[in-house]
């Protein structure tokens, strides 16, 4: 998540949407690992519900920040000017 925290420092409006890409690629490929985890029965059995909950966990933040990256996309396209713009510090 700490892609998404940078995302919210950007300068433009182009820098947080690639900021943004990065977060949505970081948690797809968490979800992956915890898959392929699970899948090699690498998770103990004590640890199945634990690993459950950070897989929907991961799936939930993957829905969330690709909606947002979608947002964002959406905006910048609509408006081409907002691509240029950088935010004052």
């Amino acid at each position: 998540m700490a892609n998404h925290r940078s995302a919210g420092r950007a300068r433009s409006h182009a820098e947080f949407t690639s900021k943004l890409g990065l977060a949505v690629e970081e948690i797809d490929e968490s979800q992956a690992w915890l898959k392929y985890l699970e899948q090699s029965a690498a998770v103990p059995s004590d640890a199945t519900d634990n690993h459950a909950g950070l897989y929907a966990e991961a799936t939930e933040l993957t829905a969330i920040l690709t909606a947002a990256l979608s947002t964002a996309r959406r905006r910048e396209a609509a408006d081409r000017e907002l691509k240029r713009r950088t935010r004052r510090s």
